[in-house]
């Protein structure tokens, strides 16, 4: 499996000097580890399903929401509009994507990176997004992977 987009990830939470990052969609918890890994920050990783198989049960960087990606009131006390790093990888669907980034854009504050996975199964979606894009073409990772810096 392409390790280059995990990669990348760390590194995007590393430049951005992430204090906070939101991950929607956690499979086995294999993101949610590498956007931990280079910053003191904490990751938001929510999931509907029971997974993050990788990741221990109390990791001192990755706080799991077991639930689904539009509900707000899973994060209970954290200010949304102080995340710097966005990662959208939940069901790769446009109809998703679309609810997913209605629900969080007026949380996304100047200067925020948006990742988006597999962005090749939602092109249309993710074209009509607002602010400076970045594809990154499949050699990298799956269905491409869109970046959007707010």
């Amino acid at each position: 499996y392409p390790c280059l987009y995990y990669q990348y990830l760390a590194c995007a939470t590393r430049i951005v000097e992430a204090k906070q990052t939101v991950e929607l969609g956690a499979d086995i918890g294999v993101s949610a580890l590498m956007l931990a890994s280079e910053t003191d920050g904490k990751v938001y990783s929510v999931d509907n399903r029971e997974c993050w198989s990788l990741v221990p049960d109390e990791h001192p960087n990755i706080v799991k929401y077991l639930g689904d990606s539009t509900t707000l009131t899973l994060y209970k006390g954290i200010d949304l509009q102080k995340t710097d790093v966005w990662l959208i990888d939940s069901d790769h669907s446009g109809p998703r994507f679309e609810k997913e980034c209605q629900t969080y854009r007026p949380f996304w504050k100047k200067g925020a990176v948006v990742i988006a996975d597999d962005v090749d199964q939602y092109r249309n979606a993710w074209d009509i997004l607002e602010g400076d894009r970045l594809y990154i073409p499949r050699d990298i990772h799956g269905n491409g992977v869109g970046v959007l810096i707010v």
